[in-house]
């Protein structure tokens, strides 16, 4: 399907570097990967952006994609994520615990935190000390942060981060 199809959805989810776990089409969902062999709905690299209009995706999910970029890159696809994401759309994470084994691989290039998310929470001081021209003023209200420390979840040793984008 060409990129211009999608953007005629009604509702648009995006399943980020979807790899070989598709979600469902006919809920909306846009499956992406940068590897065209998992046969995505889209094979495009987010670190370039998200080629979708501002206000305009419902809802996000990205598993274990977040720890592979760099913080700069980190950054630039968060922004994108609050650019293209609809007031009040929901994006679910899930990133390895950062004192697991997984946490450390030698493809991943950042460890991630609770404190990672922290610092974009609408309303808390400790974002000042960020240059906010960098951020660009983008803010997320953290529904829940669950850390499985104990493999209760799944035995990975996984965070699980819910957060609102709040315009």
């Amino acid at each position: 399907m060409k990129l211009e199809e999608f953007w005629k959805w009604p509702i648009i989810r995006l399943n980020i570097g979807c790899g070989f776990r598709p979600k469902p089409k006919e809920e909306g969902w846009i499956n992406i990967d940068f590897d065209f062999s998992c046969n995505p709905d889209l094979v495009w690299d987010i670190r370039n952006g998200l080629p979708f209009k501002n206000d305009s995706v419902e809802e996000f999910y990205l598993s274990h994609v977040l720890e592979h970029f760099t913080p700069e890159q980190f950054v630039y696809v968060i922004r994108e994520i609050w650019r293209t994401g609809k007031r009040d759309s929901v994006v679910k994470i899930i990133v390895p615990m950062w004192n697991s084994i997984g946490a450390h691989d030698l493809d991943h290039r950042m460890v991630v935190t609770r404190k990672t998310f922290e610092i974009w929470e609408s309303g808390k001081s400790g974002v000042q000390s960020y240059n906010l021209t960098t951020l660009g003023f983008m803010f997320f209200k953290i529904k829940e942060i669950i850390e499985d420390n104990e493999g209760k979840i799944n035995p990975e040793f996984q965070m699980y981060v819910t957060l609102e984008v709040d315009k």
